[in-house]
């Protein structure tokens, strides 16, 4: 009964940070830095939340949709994996490792449901075409609020409510060698979605950044918080120091232009 109880709350917040990103234009609610937090501080363990969030997005960060295909679903893998630590008493590292087969097999639910979308969008055509502004507006708003995901919601439900007692009771009945190997594995996830991400940006200015972050973990041994707040300044610095450039550009432009007109005024006095 007490799973229950915390399915209906976990899958109703997932319903609800859901929708209400989708209605503010993707305010990036649903992604796991965000979204794990929110569960943390809903099922009362805020700190485990963070932790989860930042390392859970550490893996997602790297991993993008392209075109319709989106290969694991983040905001799923979050909400469980944060449900098997928090109510389930898994380790952080585990579930972390559980998080990549959740979110693909939340992906799974959610093209299941897409000939459903479909007909959803030619209908809505239909209404639009028909000047139906009222009705349209009313039911696409029904239509995100109930069924856009609303079986990847149920699932969740379905998952806390019947699912942590049996994967807890299947990973205590593993051995211990691949306990641990789980552990490992989630624990290098990280690191991989880091490594996914700078293989799409690198370049040899930001590859100076990753070396000097490098030096500052083994060598300066400076702890996250000051390499963040480090980190935080050198964007801004680049950030401003690339307006500064582009206004340049523009105005050298602007100048070479006013040239120019003044050539053709002279050439045709």
């Amino acid at each position: 009964m007490e799973n229950i109880k915390y399915a209906l709350i976990i899958a109703l917040s997932f319903h609800f940070v859901f929708n209400v990103d989708y209605a503010l234009g993707w305010q990036t609610m649903i992604r796991p830095i965000v979204t794990a937090p929110i569960m943390g501080l809903i099922l009362g363990d805020l700190r485990t939340g963070i932790i989860m969030g930042a390392s859970l997005e550490a893996i997602y960060m790297g991993i993008s949709p392209i075109g319709g295909s989106v290969p694991s679903d983040p905001t799923a893998a979050a909400v469980l994996a944060v449900a098997f630590v928090i109510i389930g008493g898994s380790d952080i590292e585990t579930a972390l490792a559980l998080s990549l087969p959740i979110g693909t097999a939340a992906a799974s639910v959610n093209s299941l449901t897409a000939p459903v979308h479909v007909y959803f969008s030619t209908y809505f055509d239909k209404l639009a075409a028909e000047g139906k502004d009222r009705r349209f507006a009313l039911l696409h708003v029904i239509y995100n609020f109930t069924i856009r995901r609303g079986a990847v919601t149920i699932v969740i439900f379905l998952a806390v409510a019947f699912g942590i007692d049996k994967v807890n009771q299947v990973l205590g009945m593993l051995p211990a060698f691949i306990q641990k190997g789980l552990s490992a594995a989630g624990g290098m996830l990280p690191a991989v979605g880091f490594g996914i991400l700078i293989s799409m940006i690198w370049t040899k200015k930001l590859g100076a950044y990753f070396f000097l972050g490098f030096v500052m973990v083994v060598y300066m041994k400076l702890p996250t918080l000051a390499i963040a707040l480090i980190g935080s300044i050198i964007a801004i610095v680049e950030l401003f120091r690339d307006m500064d450039l582009n206004e340049m550009k523009k105005q050298r432009q602007t100048a070479s232009a006013a040239v120019n007109d003044d050539d053709e005024e002279d050439f045709f006095a």
